[in-house]
């Protein structure tokens, strides 16, 4: 009863044990689930603290706060662009921009036949064409340096077949090559193969493509004559008269007139694409003979007399002659700078002319050039030297001489190449007023793609100097190492400090330590 003492004493004991809250009936095993969620919390606990401690460990290696300082100066007249670390992407602190002739060098030289002569860029299949006077051979090779292959032209005896200069086809890519001692033009198709064999005047010395009638046009030393071939049929439809001693055949391709240098008459012969003498052009120095074209005229190198002649291609007259003081030999106009390349085979080196004839840079080569030089749509210029029997690649230098960098700055870039530093952030300080636009962090995958953050400088002023000091906390968290670059812009005369403030990581701390 429920009266009963002893009854209650037990209700309340059963209840205890078996019981469960009124009006709620539950026949799981409450106490073993209660006491694994227990258990497991307790145990996942204990490892927070295991993996907390191993971190305090690890960051216990790591140093404090570093900073390191870059400072950059532009000595230039010209805004250059600032690529900062990036060491396993081979970047440039700042490229030379292709008007910075005095920062060219010579990439590689390539070994190619006996006395090469002349050296064409074949736009059709972007290759290298260097023709070997006394090994009677062409030498192809691609713009890397990488021969593809050396055309023999079929001769026993070395020189019999004299092979001086080379032109191409546009719409086909055949490379047409003046064999002087042989008299013809021999053709190769754009698969390098001879596929014809053309007679022409004695002793020819130049070749040019008319693209106004898709003729070819070659010059015949000691004929006096001018031999005109139709590149469809390799018919040679007209042979015309020159002044003495033609050397050279060049193609004002605005006009399709075509203008013939007479070494020995000290003369030019321009003809139309009809076959009409519109004017002999005298004066034009000692012995003229390489021509080259820019967008306005036409300049003609005169070797005895150490010339520079400017011609006038609407009205054939002579514009300016300039003096250039050595024997010139090849001349070639860069249309990527606006420069004017005259080798001379006298003193082996390679002078840069503005077109108004202003000196601007001398180049020594490691072997003197002679004849032949050329130039790709880039920029590059390629130089034949007949001497050493190579072809001189001129490109430029890694970097711009107009940037100035403090000399631990490639000791620091190294450093982060192998040990990456994490960014706090950076402040850059400007030596006036006119600071750059912005920061692009620039960041680069296994598979070469490109991740860009840009961040404006205007949003990080300095509440002090907001005009030349800007505290970027945009950085923070960004890693520098060998696939990470900064690029930003310098004025001309500026000076560009940056403090960078870093704690710099150690791979082996950061490794997960393995328990066995």
């Amino acid at each position: 009863m429920a009266q009963n003492p002893n009854y209650a004493k037990a209700y309340k004991k059963d209840l205890k044990t078996w019981g469960t809250v009124s009006g709620v009936m539950d026949v799981s095993n409450d106490f073993d689930e209660a006491k694994r969620k227990k258990k497991k919390l307790k145990a996942f606990a204990q490892k927070a603290l295991e993996v907390q401690k191993n971190y305090k460990e690890k960051a216990a290696h790591l140093p404090e706060i570093s900073k390191t300082q870059i400072t950059l100066t532009n000595n230039g007249t010209s805004v250059r662009t600032i690529n900062l670390w990036g060491a396993n992407m081979g970047t440039s602190i700042s490229k030379p921009l292709p008007g910075d002739v005095q920062d060219h060098d010579v990439n590689q030289e390539i070994q190619t036949g006996v006395h090469p002569q002349n050296v064409g860029f074949n736009s059709f299949n972007d290759l290298l064409y260097v023709v070997n006077q006394l090994s009677d051979s062409v030498t192809i090779m691609d713009t890397s340096g990488a021969i593809a292959k050396t055309v023999a032209l079929g001769s026993f005896y070395p020189g019999f077949v004299s092979p001086v200069d080379v032109a191409f086809n546009p719409s086909n890519g055949e490379a047409w090559v003046v064999c002087s001692v042989e008299n013809t033009v021999k053709i190769l198709d754009a698969t390098h193969n001879i596929i014809q064999t053309i007679p022409v005047g004695n002793r020819p010395t130049s070749i040019a493509f008319n693209p106004e009638n898709s003729c070819f046009y070659v010059s015949n030393l000691l004929d006096d004559t001018l031999s005109k071939i139709d590149s469809s049929t390799y018919n040679v439809v007209a042979t015309l008269n020159t002044g003495e001693d033609p050397r050279t055949v060049s193609v004002w391709n605005q006009q399709g007139t075509v203008w013939v240098s007479n070494s020995i008459s000290d003369s030019v012969s321009v003809f139309d694409a009809a076959d009409n003498l519109l004017s002999e052009i005298n004066a034009t120095g000692d012995y003229p003979t390489e021509f080259t074209a820019t967008t306005s005229s036409l300049f003609l190198i005169a070797k005895n007399s150490n010339e520079l002649l400017e011609l006038n291609p609407q009205t054939q007259n002579i514009e300016n002659t300039y003096p250039l003081g050595f024997q010139p030999s090849g001349i070639i106009y860069n249309p990527v700078n606006g420069f004017l390349y005259v080798l001379s085979s006298q003193t082996g080196l390679t002078y840069i002319y503005s077109t108004t004839g202003t000196l601007s840079e001398t180049l020594s080569l490691n072997n003197a050039p002679n004849i032949g030089i050329a130039v790709l749509p880039s920029g590059e210029v390629f130089t034949t030297n007949t001497s050493g029997g190579n072809l001189a690649f001129i490109g430029f230098s890694e970097s711009s001489s107009d940037i100035t960098i403090n000399e631990s700055y490639p000791e620091k870039r190294a450093e982060f190449q192998f040990k990456p530093a994490l960014v706090k952030h950076a402040k850059f300080v400007f030596s006036d007023e006119n600071r750059a636009s912005g920061l692009k962090l620039i960041h680069q995958s296994p598979t070469g793609k490109q991740h860009v953050t840009p961040i404006s400088f205007n949003n990080y002023k300095s509440p002090q100097n907001y005009l030349d000091v800007a505290e970027v906390t945009a950085v923070r968290g960004d890693v520098i190492d060998g696939k990470s670059t900064w690029e930003f812009k310098i004025a001309p005369g500026q000076t560009i400090t940056i403090l960078v403030f870093y704690k710099q990581l150690q791979f082996k701390y950061l490794i997960p330590t393995i328990k066995i």
